[in-house]
């Protein structure tokens, strides 16, 4: 049966890291007790009343379970791909009664095969759980109540038959189990430490006995790389350390305890550890609710950044890289959130994941830095840009903003009269000033204007032309003829010579010499008349 449930798509942003940033997603109105983060990338969401599937992280959630189901203690996923659920009918008493289903038929919930279990087994929701695709191990309470000797239950035939496995003989809780990828099986007990198993859970040996008196085993972790850690906690003084193995188990040693971790008033602090598939240890802590990574075996620790809205921060993680954190934000009444790492290796800016040098669309002086700014920009100092500004060179960025070298000869015009032109950083190029040519003071050499072929203040010249150019009067006059030589004035309006010389002053229209001696004849002529016998 299953049954479509619309959540309120509430994706508030809580805290930022050198990883990015927890996302909330939303959740069904029912408490959480188990979370599977699937390999085809589905979440799987076990609460007391169903079981919910969602493959748009928490837009929608459906219900997968039948009716009669609740309180599902544990979800876990086979290597084959086949999601195994358990559930008990009753949650408050032991001994409960303790069902298994398995969608061996891969369809998403909507067919399970139930696997033949057994009653009377003191489990629990934090009862540890081994799957592979050879055999199930399922660890139970021990002397819880008056419960039966601690032990686990173990099937080689997908749960068809069972048997019990006696670690020891004396009070034991099963807090966590883990399988290694060599085949080791190692399981914690609160009460006495961690426990190895090399044959697939016939025999086990006590591997590690914390060096904290009132020790408690909270968690044990096999990591891809050949470490083992687990999670130790003093009930009487509640000092924590979170214990690493580099053999296999054989030796441990304290790692350095993230500062999130360390006690405060009595508050037990880190209880979750996981990893990421890039191989990142993730811890969750308490005080305050605190994510931490390590990425040398825990000899440093990086905080990924609070989640304060949850008491203890449970840590899931999914093959295709995303973690998870989930647990109630306060005691009574229990209200369960969920949250998601976005931005694993990148900037998560207004809703939006980033990567690494990515540019910001708004701003190319600035890109995406997760080890600086995780959830903004970093400025990009030194790098080449764009400023916009025609007239300005080697454009480059600083404190995020792109400026350049203004360059005055890349607004020049060409032309002289209109003054020079200037580069303005932010308005580009910026008109001169025209050229102004003042007044030389003088009058005679004509106006002062802007020569644009001399590129020079020039002169107009003479003002006056024909007329005589008056420098002292600033005017232009006229030029008077008043000589007194003999030159013929030519004001008497005739055409005879005015002159008092005795020359031939040709003015008598006729031929004769006009000379004032009145004589008719010449001397000459005298004597030839005489000659001619005039008889006078």
């Amino acid at each position: 049966m299953k049954k479509i449930i619309m959540a309120l798509v509430f994706l508030a942003v809580l805290a930022s890291s050198a990883f990015g940033a927890w996302v909330e997603i939303p959740l069904p109105d029912d408490d959480l007790q188990s979370l599977l983060a699937a390999s085809d990338g589905s979440l799987w969401y076990g609460g007391q009343e169903d079981l919910y599937r969602t493959t748009d992280q928490g837009a929608n959630w459906t219900i997968v379970n039948d009716s009669t189901w609740q309180y599902f203690s544990s979800l876990i996923e086979k290597p084959s791909g086949t999601v195994v659920v358990t559930h008990n009918k009753e949650f408050i008493q032991p001994p409960f009664d303790f069902n298994v289903y398995a969608d061996e038929t891969a369809d998403n919930g909507s067919t399970w095969i139930s696997i033949p279990s057994f009653t009377g087994m003191d489990f629990g929701p934090n009862s540890g759980v081994a799957i592979t695709n050879d055999f199930i191990l399922y660890g139970g309470y021990g002397d819880y109540q008056g419960g039966a000797v601690p032990s686990i239950r173990r099937s080689f035939d997908a749960g068809q038959t069972w048997e019990i496995i006696n670690i020891n003989q004396i009070e034991s809780y099963f807090t966590s189990m883990s399988v290694s990828q060599g085949g080791s099986i190692f399981v914690s007990d609160q009460y006495l430490g961690v426990y190895r198993s090399q044959d697939s859970g016939t025999t086990w040996t006590l591997v590690d006995e914390s060096t904290i008196l009132d020790a408690m085993a909270l968690q044990v972790f096999a990591a891809s790389n050949g470490n083992v850690y687990s999670i130790f906690l003093d009930a009487i003084t509640y000092d924590q350390s979170v214990r690493v193995s580099s053999d296999g188990g054989n030796t441990w040693s304290d790692s350095a305890m993230p500062v999130g971790c360390i006690n405060v008033a009595n508050n037990y602090s880190a209880n979750s550890i996981a990893e990421d598939s890039n191989g990142t240890i993730w811890l969750g802590c308490n005080n305050p609710a605190t994510v931490f990574t390590t990425n040398d075996g825990g000899t440093t620790w990086e905080s990924i950044g609070e989640l304060t809205d949850l008491n203890e921060p449970n840590i899931v993680t999914a093959e295709n890289g995303s973690v998870y954190a989930w647990d109630q934000t306060g005691w009574f009444p229990n209200e369960y959130r969920l949250f998601r790492m976005t931005c694993l290796d990148g900037c998560y800016v207004d809703g939006v994941c980033y990567n690494n040098d990515d540019l910001n669309p708004n701003n190319s002086c600035q890109i995406c830095d997760s080890a600086l700014n995780p959830s903004g920009w970093t400025d990009n100092d030194g790098a080449g840009c764009d400023d916009g500004i025609d007239c300005t060179e080697d454009d480059s960025c600083l404190s995020g903003e792109c400026g350049g070298t203004p360059n005055d000869s890349l607004c020049d015009d060409g032309t002289y009269c209109n003054g020079a032109e200037t580069c303005d950083a932010d308005n580009d190029c910026v008109a001169g000033t025209p050229i102004y040519c003042p007044d030389d003071g003088l009058f005679c050499n004509g106006n002062e204007f802007c020569d644009e072929n001399a590129d020079a203040c020039s002169s107009t010249g003479d003002p006056c032309g024909a007329l005589e150019c008056d420098e002292l009067a600033d005017d232009c006059i006229q030029l008077d003829d008043d000589d007194d030589d003999t030159a013929d004035d030519d004001d008497d309006n005739d055409t005879a010579d005015d002159d008092d010389d005795t020359a031939d002053d040709d003015d008598d229209n006729d031929t004769a010499d006009d000379d004032e001696n009145n004589k008719v004849l010449s001397d000459s002529e005298d004597l030839a008349a005489g000659s001619n016998g005039c008889g006078c």
